[in-house]
């Protein structure tokens, strides 16, 4: 992750709406007290909430940062992106996105971008979504 992209990462977990923390199960429905704490410093809210309230609401941020890969990658005649092949070497995996390194630099690409990637540690052939390539200038 980059200056711009921690950046970016801030201004979404800022801009996290109540009725998403209430169906991600980190705050009941109505309960503006912990609301408040949370739109009063959600970096801190973050920080010091117990792991599975902390993991609910990486959920979200992830969700808001890269959920939309699959809606983008619906072409106008609504069939499916195509993939390009990218030679990589699996870094890291989350339950979200993929961590690459393809001898140039290392990159996180979306889950939803993609059919197919190495294991951890393997290297070999990442199938990824042609308009993220593009967008990323991974192609």
């Amino acid at each position: 992750m980059d200056k711009k992209e921690f950046h970016n990462a801030l201004k979404v977990m800022a801009s996290i709406d109540m009725d998403e923390l209430v169906n991600a199960g980190v705050i009941q429905s109505g309960d503006f007290i912990t609301w408040g704490e949370f739109r009063e410093n959600p970096y801190h809210f973050f920080i010091c909430s117990a792991d599975d309230v902390a993991k609910r609401i990486w959920g979200v941020l992830m969700e808001r940062m890269m959920g939309n890969c699959i809606k983008k990658g619906i072409k106008e005649d609504k069939t499916m992106t195509d993939y390009m092949p990218i030679d990589v070497e699996t870094i890291e995996e989350t339950d979200e996105a993929v961590l690459f390194d393809d001898g140039d630099g290392q990159f996180w690409v979306p889950k939803s971008c993609m059919e197919e990637w190495p294991d951890i540690g393997d290297s070999g052939v990442a199938m990824v979504a042609e308009w993220f390539c593009e967008k990323e200038g991974l192609c």
